[in-house]
């Protein structure tokens, strides 16, 4: 098998030739460029040829964008959990398939992918539309990479930015309002756990006994409870969210007196109750139901009269009151499990603005600059 390359503009091409074409009887040719040296573009033939020969290169300039986006979800089903496979597949059917199911994945072009961003974008909040977008272009990213197709179409056009969804949070009052509200009820645990620790629900839902370290004051976050099919893991959304997040006294106090109801709960049922070492369960000692949880969240809040919000807002509800509070946000990017910095400053960026203006405003008291 033979390659040649050559300079196209300031940068250069390579092509290889791979035969005779059954259906049109013309050679056929794999072609890639954007290679800014002659020594790299040889470089990447030399590797593109082995590939041929090994069977590592897949290469069908019939295969479609539906027939990929199934290539690509089996791809990612060992490294991904379920929920976020299943948010995957929801964004594939929704709104890709219906414009490029039967589209060949070489027919992919810039001018096809801004009509479809002027849909996606006519339809969604921009936030979501561009998680979608970005979505489709990392897709993209991996076909050029197994060779599908020689250029991404994406690659020319930029990232629209996107304004995200307000974060509706408590302040300290209806905080309070809801959890006195919330202490007759079953779920009190969770809520409890949630506000003081800024834990994702999966994780508290997974929370097993043994990671609650009463003597440091201390839980240790490292298994999920699976929301769909109520599986135990032990792992997290990713390594960042293992982690240690010290839990003031009156909360360690409360989950005391917590385990012992369960214990005496266990020993009332006997043989009908679910031993599984977790800290929040039913009644009788299986895994909560994140659809339980949350209409017991949505009945509470009414009882209370404080704004509605959804759980995974009480997690940005634990940390805008601690980032209003003036607590670094290193820690907050510690407590909350993020992988950077960046996360947790961009998903607080009001919060933080405010807390510039107070700084402002404090200085200008301090300093007589008139």
């Amino acid at each position: 098998m033979k390659g040649t390359t050559r300079k196209r503009g300031k940068t250069w091409t390579y092509q290889i030739y791979v035969g005779i074409d059954e259906k049109t009887g013309k050679a056929s040719f794999i072609t890639k460029g954007g290679f800014k040296t002659e020594k790299i573009c040889n470089e990447a033939l030399n590797k593109a040829i082995y590939e041929l020969n090994n069977g590592q290169m897949v290469f069908n300039k019939e295969m479609t964008f539906g027939q990929f986006a199934r290539y690509w979800i089996e791809m990612k089903e060992p490294s991904v959990e379920a929920i976020t496979l299943n948010g995957y597949k929801q964004r594939i059917n929704d709104y890709m398939i219906p414009h490029f199911e039967k589209v060949k994945l070489e027919s992919l072009n810039e001018l096809r992918i801004r009509k479809w961003m002027k849909w996606l974008f006519d339809r969604l909040s921009s936030g979501h539309a561009v998680d979608v977008f970005k979505m489709m272009r990392q897709m993209l990213e991996k076909a050029v990479k197994k060779h599908l197709i020689n250029h991404n179409p994406f690659e020319d056009i930029e990232t629209p930015k996107g304004s995200r969804k307000k974060m509706n949070v408590w302040n300290t009052d209806e905080m309070n309002r809801f959890l006195d509200h919330a202490k007759t009820s079953h779920y009190y645990p969770v809520f409890l756990i949630a506000l003081s620790t800024g834990m994702r629900q999966s994780e508290i839902l997974g929370l097993q006994w043994d990671a609650v370290n009463f003597d440091n004051e201390s839980i240790s976050v490292r298994s999920t409870l699976e929301v769909h099919t109520k599986i135990l893991k032990d792992r997290t959304k990713n390594e960042s969210s293992i982690r240690n997040i010290i839990v003031n006294p009156e909360v360690m106090s409360y989950l005391k007196k917590h385990r012992l109801d369960q214990k005496q709960q266990r020993l009332l049922l006997g043989t009908a109750w679910t031993s599984n070492n977790l800290v929040c369960v039913t009644e009788v000692g299986t895994p909560m139901t994140a659809r339980n949880v949350l209409r017991s969240l949505y009945s509470i809040i009414e009882r209370a009269g404080v704004k509605r919000i959804t759980f995974h807002e009480i997690r940005h509800t634990h940390a805008t009151a601690l980032l209003s509070a003036g607590l670094d946000s290193s820690i907050i990017q510690n407590r909350l499990g993020h992988k950077s910095i960046d996360i947790t400053m961009n998903i607080y960026a009001h919060v933080t603005l405010n807390m510039q203006q107070q700084a402002a405003d404090t200085i200008q008291k301090l300093l007589h600059t008139k």
